[in-house]
């Protein structure tokens, strides 16, 4: 019966002290909002340059253009927050899915990472004009980030971990 009680106050105070202790352990990071980056084509071949455009940026801002997540070019934002730019896929870039991202300041608050998925292709071969198709940047479209959404999974799978032990403990008994 002890630990019975000694497994239902250990879930007790961690239900209790989890809003705080995430509320506390989230706050220091910025929000992260995604979004999807407007790009002329997604089948391209290396070495083809390609339009991409966004908006959602603090005006006149800097903004990183990134290829599969390294840096790649700056641009500047327009007075209203929007970017538009060339890109050139690397001559060397693989055959496949890349990423090609925009990220910077958002205008309201946080940082703003606008990205498009793009398929490398060979040049010439059995492919010809074989269109593939992908549609969006961002899997969910416009999301926050920051580790808001784990503590709550996080905290729940203490929870069942501390009831099994009172589950266990029980059985002993």
């Amino acid at each position: 019966m002890k630990k019975l009680l000694i497994a239902l106050l250990v879930i007790a105070l961690l239900s209790v002290s989890a809003p705080a202790f995430a509320k506390h352990h989230t706050e220091p990071y910025a929000k992260v909002f995604r979004g999807a980056l407007k790009v002329s084509k997604t089948l391209v071949a290396p070495g083809q340059t390609i339009t991409a455009s966004g908006k959602g940026f603090v005006p006149n801002s800097n903004v990183s253009v990134l290829w599969d997540g390294k840096y790649s070019a700056t641009v500047s934002a327009s007075p209203d927050g929007s970017i538009s730019f060339s890109f050139t896929v690397p001559s060397g870039a693989k055959l496949g899915l890349h990423t090609l991202s925009a990220q910077g300041p958002r205008a309201k608050g946080g940082t703003l990472i606008l990205s498009h998925m793009i398929i490398v292709k060979k040049t010439k071969g059995k492919y010809g004009s074989h269109v593939y198709s992908v549609e969006g940047g961002s899997p969910g479209g416009k999301t926050s980030a920051g580790g808001k959404a784990l503590w709550p999974i996080l905290l729940a799978g203490l929870a069942l971990i501390a009831s099994g032990f009172g589950i266990k403990a029980l059985k002993r008994e």
